[in-house]
């Protein structure tokens, strides 16, 4: 599974044209913060379910 970056799924979003992937609590962070909060439950909606949400542990950093 391919583990795609913030820069990434922004143009994602923007073009409209999604592939299968992975994002990082950080990533969806980051896109969260980088929008208005009336269209962040939306997006976080369509992000989770759009992508696996790769948890952040020990065996995931090694």
């Amino acid at each position: 599974m391919k583990l795609l970056d913030t820069n990434v799924v922004i143009e994602m979003l923007r073009k409209k044209e999604y592939e299968a992937g992975a994002i990082s609590p950080i990533t969806l962070m980051e896109i969260l913060r980088g929008i208005g909060a009336e269209k962040r439950p939306k997006v976080k909606r369509l992000l989770e379910e759009s992508f696996t949400l790769l948890s952040v542990d020990n065996k995931t950093i090694e």
